[in-house]
């Protein structure tokens, strides 16, 4: 099910699942219409059965919802932030419409901005409905881990598929944390050295890749194809067995180092059967970053929880 089906990043993530192998019915869900959207969608040559609905008669037994909507950013002097009043109530409601329907707990995909928050608030909807569970949501960072591998790869010649890039802090411009001195090649587990002018290079190429791509349109466009790519890779990896044994990283309740990290971040983990399979060990990665960064990052995500949690109190009031 994708909710924001008719929007610049919806689209083509709707022709990315309908061409998929792991897919059987895909649900479409917008303020604006999305039938004509369905019908296209239904004349392609697979045998993905699309249809147009609202969020509110969704399909009880819906496995996967994934949540591009909201408003974005539209500029590079708008801020994640700034959205948050906006898009807290959509992302609330529409949760909260979805598991009064549902016979079991949906994989989220959190896509709208501030992820930080907006995943906060989801998971505090899916507590008061008693149906959270920390292993089946999702703060999307997986295009921030495919920018990165391009990164690398570019600058040192290797395939991108081969590169490891580990991530913790969260998904903006304060906390997107690649931790540069651990990466490694996929294929023979050693070491790819950066140098530390390599690494400051790609640490601020990766965490304002945001803003970069809107000034590059112009402040008329957004991140919306490569965006759209990230969430189906990560949805091929939690359906299907193609990348059993990668890494993968997601904003989420990690429940790792409770005295010294936020309660979320940005955490390793292992993908099986749908869902979170593990988490993976957080204290090597966040003793790797710069002190002074570390301090800056976990003290932005504790703001930024902190926001959703008041802002939850209000608007499920």
């Amino acid at each position: 099910m994708v909710i924001g089906a008719a929007g610049g990043i919806g689209k083509p993530l709707c022709g990315f699942l309908t061409r998929s192998d792991f897919v059987s019915k895909l649900i479409l869900c917008d303020i604006a219409n999305t039938k004509g959207m369905a019908m296209e969608l239904n004349h392609m040559d697979q045998g993905v059965v699309v249809e147009s609905k609202t969020v509110e008669d969704c399909d009880a037994d819906v496995d996967c919802v994934m949540m591009p909507c909201g408003k974005p950013q539209t500029s590079a002097d708008e801020k994640r932030d700034d959205l948050f009043k906006f898009n807290a109530k959509i992302f609330q409601s529409s949760v909260d419409s979805i598991i009064k329907r549902c016979k079991k707990t949906p994989v989220f995909i959190i896509v709208g901005n501030p992820i930080n928050s907006i995943t906060v608030v989801v998971a505090e909807t899916l507590k008061k409905a008693g149906k959270y569970d920390p292993k089946k949501l999702f703060g999307l960072n997986e295009l921030d881990a495919l920018r990165a591998q391009r990164l690398v790869a570019d600058l040192k010649g290797f395939p991108p598929r081969d590169i490891h890039v580990p991530f913790i802090g969260g998904h903006s411009e304060k906390t997107i944390t690649p931790v540069l001195s651990k990466v490694t090649n996929v294929k023979s587990s050693k070491p790819i050295s950066l140098s530390k002018e390599e690494q400051e290079k790609i640490f601020d190429q990766v965490r304002f890749a945001g803003d970069r791509v809107l000034e590059a349109y112009e402040n008329r466009g957004t991140a919306v194809i490569s965006t759209a790519y990230a969430i189906f890779r990560l949805s091929e990896a939690l359906y299907t067995d193609k990348h059993k044994d990668l890494t993968y990283y997601s904003y989420t309740e990690h429940g790792q180092m409770k005295d010294k990290l936020p309660q979320f971040m940005t955490a390793p983990i292992k993908l099986g059967n749908g869902q979170i399979e593990s988490f993976l060990p957080l204290e090597e990665l966040v003793e790797a970053i710069d002190p002074e960064i570390k301090s800056k990052v976990l003290e932005e995500l504790q703001r930024n929880i902190q926001l959703a949690l008041d802002t939850f109190k209000t608007i499920s009031s």
